[in-house]
């Protein structure tokens, strides 16, 4: 496991936090990868090493909480909308007849 005290704050031209930087980037890769190998040959993904489905998953676009929130407010509030512009137009309905 890296440390960050593994680093000996000398300004290295290569430090430790860059190799691990490197390193964590190309292993991410290379799950991505033999998912994406895994999923061609039809595997079936309970089969999969469990570091390789965390990994797919992971890598998942995930929607916005706060985007959520805000699309079901404004549902919401079309709804609400719609309910109160049909109530005015059914009350103008009755007094006109």
């Amino acid at each position: 496991m890296w440390l960050a005290v593994e680093c000996c704050m000398s300004g290295c031209a290569i430090c430790v936090h860059d190799l691990y930087q490197d390193a964590l980037i190309a292993y991410k890769e290379s799950l991505e990868s033999l998912g994406n190998d895994l999923m061609k040959l039809q595997i079936p993904e309970s089969e999969w090493p469990i570091s390789v489905r965390a990994a797919m998953r992971a890598n998942q676009p995930q929607r916005n909480v706060t985007l959520n929130a805000f699309e079901e407010l404004e549902a919401a509030l079309r709804e609400k909308r719609t309910k109160a512009s049909e109530a005015r137009e059914g009350t103008r309905r009755q007094y006109q007849n």
